[in-house]
């Protein structure tokens, strides 16, 4: 087959003689017969020497993932394949080796034919930065008028060789010198990777001319294993959180009317205020149920082995015809046992649920129970007494239990809740027994923990019990009970074969609650991931407290503001230096307390009252907005945008003393709020989650997640 070399060959035979030795003549004078080294691989600028290799990542060991020095004469023991040891072939020789006695050869007989040299398979699974490295010669012979020289072609698989890909084209290189590339520009590395030399005659029957290459090596660095994807406690509390099945009424028994308001879960403070006594009279009566958001109040407990998850579904009134069976508040409980996989970023395994009702204690385990995917299945009864239209014994105030398709004579009535990032209100619950289905979110406990000894019926006449007006008070919030501040002993006391599988540990990683007294004593597990420290910043009247797992963090804080020349909050946070960025989703504010309490995240100089700092947070009731404080006792300044409230993605970013502001709706598409503000601030400082009442009588509390500071 002709090729462009035979071309230039033919082409040159036309030259007059004189001109053949005044060509031959100059060759000699300039190069003493030898071609100086010149290097036709494609892209050459873009590969990479050795020495020009990044330094191992963190956590990463240089590693030699193939090595070979060709001092055998034998390349099929050795694992290579292809066109060896005859014909037009590859072979080890002693003529011109670069490092010890021998080197591979391509041997070429006749100009233009090719072989091929094939490594073993070499696994790269697991490393990166994967180099390959040799020393390749391949003089040139001048003779008279032309030069004859030959050609390497060195290609790269990833699949065992069924696909190639070239890495390179040398050729006219007259002494040794070495070659380096990154393999991880050509192929993605596999456990099936090959390289292949590719010689190419072009300078038969001149020994000393062949291609030789010699000490081939691949050095990677190995890549530290990924690590898991660890859901965060609010995606437990979702994973798990059961599917509620709700029955419903709308109906006149005995003249005495019933609305199916009263059946709706919804949050203490749906109608805009922390007043319990005003409930009774706040609840819908007209169809409008725009205000009664689907909302469950939800805690998180762990211990090295277990989750226990409390969901607390509230309603604000539970009626009844005997006018004793009536109370304004009603709150029902279900807490659930996981065990913990192996695996951290595993959501456990099912394991137990009980649910109270009215001091009822039901106790199940999964086989009792039905599931929508992750999700056990409840139901809780309509309001009301045994007394209804229909004669339903079974229809009593709110009775919550395990779901038993058939076996709830519930009408043509009744709705289902699934649990999502944001509740929404029912809009229809009649047509058929179940056939509407409206999205529950949940809020952390701590809204009302917070509030726990703030009595007169705020919302609390005493602790652990709501306040009412009116009407009895049959609500009791569930922390007088065991299961609530001591779940690991409460479920080992009913559930006995909790103690055979494994080891079950009664100590807690986290708990907040633990042997919290009304006094405020006990022993509570607040933790903080490392080098997060939390502080109340300005002496606010009402101390406030944080607490976080993982990228999860609550944060509870009182205060008149972060505002004017001096603040008043809670602060948790970690310090950092030079440039970064810290970001956050708020899930939850706490409502009705200012308009303008605030949650959000922070960048401080210090942890006085007065520090510079800059801050995007979200309000109740007042949108977003960056807030900063450009001078040490200055005023603060902000930049608002309204109609935003959480659940809201925000950021702040430090370049020097340049800071930016961001919110986004999905933690992915971001928007600038105002512009970048110039804040002279030290080297060091805080990165952290700030939280304010801005009312000094309350406290409020911030949930946040998808917590994470970035250098």
């Amino acid at each position: 087959m002709e090729n462009k070399y035979r071309k230039e060959l033919l082409m040159k035979r036309n030259f007059s003689m004189s001109t053949l030795l005044l060509i031959f003549l100059t060759v000699f004078l300039l190069t003493g017969c030898d071609s100086s080294e010149v290097n036709t691989a494609d892209d050459e600028g873009a590969f990479k020497l050795l020495s020009d290799v990044p330094a191992a990542a963190a956590g990463g060991v240089n590693v030699t993932l193939f090595q070979e020095d060709f001092e055998t004469w034998d390349l099929t023991g050795r694992g290579w394949t292809g066109n060896l040891n005859n014909g037009e072939r590859w072979d080890t020789d002693t003529r011109s080796p670069h490092g010890g006695s021998m080197a591979a050869r391509y041997d070429c007989y006749n100009n233009g034919s090719q072989g091929s040299m094939i490594s073993p398979t070499i696994d790269l699974s697991g490393t990166e930065n994967n180099i390959l490295t040799f020393w390749i010669r391949e003089k040139v012979r001048t003779w008279f008028w032309h030069d004859y020289f030959n050609h390497c072609y060195i290609q790269v698989s990833n699949d065992d060789g069924s696909t190639w890909t070239e890495i390179a084209h040398l050729t006219k290189i007259n002494s040794y010198v070495q070659k380096s590339y990154n393999l991880d520009e050509y192929i993605m590395p596999s456990d099936r990777v090959k390289v292949r030399f590719i010689g190419q005659g072009g300078n038969a029957d001149d020994n000393d001319k062949d291609t030789f290459i010699d000490d081939v090596a691949i050095n990677g660095v190995t890549v530290a294993p990924d690590e898991p994807e660890v859901p965060t406690r609010l995606e437990v509390l979702q994973y798990w959180a059961p599917q509620v099945y709700h029955d419903t009424r709308n109906d006149t028994t005995f003249f005495y009317r019933f609305y199916e308001s009263q059946d709706m879960i919804t949050k203490v403070n749906f109608d805009g205020d922390w007043y319990a006594g005003n409930n009774w009279e706040n609840f819908p009566r007209n169809g409008d149920y725009s205000k009664m958001i689907g909302n469950a109040y939800c805690s998180f407990i762990e211990t090295d082995t277990h989750f226990f998850l409390g969901y607390q579904y509230f309603h604000a009134t539970d009626d009844a015809v005997i006018e004793a069976d009536r109370h304004e508040n009603d709150m029902e409980d279900v807490y659930i046992c996981i065990r913990k996989g192996d695996d951290p970023s595993d959501y456990g395994t099912f394991k137990a649920l009980i649910s109270n009702r009215h001091g009822d204690m039901q106790k199940y385990t999964g086989s009792d129970l039905y599931f929508n995917g992750s999700h056990p299945k409840i139901f809780i009864s309509s309001n009301g007494d045994v007394i209804n239209g229909d004669w339903d014994t079974g229809a009593h105030g709110h009775g919550i239990e395990n779901y038993r398709p058939g076996d709830h004579n519930v009408g043509d009535d009744g709705i289902i809740y699934n649990v999502a990032d944001v509740g929404e209100a029912p809009t229809e619950c009649g047509g058929g027994a179940f056939s509407h289905a409206y999205d529950y979110g949940l809020v952390e406990i701590d809204e009302l923990w917070s509030r726990r000894n703030i009595y007169n019926n705020y919302p609390f006449k005493s602790y652990g019990s709501f306040g009412a007006d009116g009407q009895d008070s049959g609500a009791h919030a569930p922390w007088n009970n065991q299961y609530f501040k001591d779940p690991a002993a409460y479920f080992a006391g009913n559930f006995s074969f909790l103690l055979s599988e494994g080891v079950y540990d009664y100590g807690y990683v986290h708990n907040p609650y633990y042997g919290v007294t009304e006094s405020g004593s006990g022993s509570p597990v607040l933790t903080l991931p490392e080098e997060w420290m939390s502080t109340d910043i300005g002496s606010p009247a009402n101390a406030g407290y944080a607490y976080g797992i993982r990228d999860t963090f609550t944060v509870t804080g009182a205060g008149n503001d972060i505002w004017g020349s001096s603040d008043q909050f809670h602060f948790t946070a970690r310090s950092l230096t030079g440039d970064g960025e810290i970001t956050a989703r708020v899930y939850s504010i706490q409502e009705d307390i200012n308009a303008w309490s605030k949650a959000g995240v922070m960048i401080r100089e210090t942890l006085n009252a007065d520090s510079t700092f800059a801050m995007m947070v979200v309000t109740p009731k007042q949108g977003a907005s960056f807030q900063y404080r450009a001078l040490s006792g200055g005023s603060a300044s902000h930049s608002t945008t309204g109609g935003l409230a959480a659940p809201l993605w925000v950021k702040i970013v430090r370049q020097g003393n340049s800071f930016t502001a961001f919110y986004s709706a999905d933690g992915s598409s971001w928007v600038q709020q105002g512009g970048p503000v110039v804040i002279n601030m030290g080297s060091t400082v805080y990165f952290g989650l700030g939280v304010t009442s801005h009312d000094a009588s309350w406290r409020c509390s911030g949930f946040f997640d998808n917590v994470n500071v970035n250098q």
